[in-house]
């Protein structure tokens, strides 16, 4: 599993990037940790910055 400590790293290494980079780089992330398996259900990524 993924695992809720990692996912938190992984958004804090990308927290002060633009939208487009976080998201690019979460697939990144994602597609590593599955050694590039398609997932088997839809991925939906929403980014809201707040200032």
């Amino acid at each position: 599993m993924f695992g809720y400590k990692r996912a938190k790293n992984s958004f804090e290494e990308v927290a002060e990037k633009e939208p487009e980079l976080i998201i690019t780089y979460l697939k990144e992330v994602g597609s590593i940790w599955t050694n590039d398996k398609e997932p088997d259900d839809d991925v939906t990524f929403v980014v809201i910055k707040v200032k």
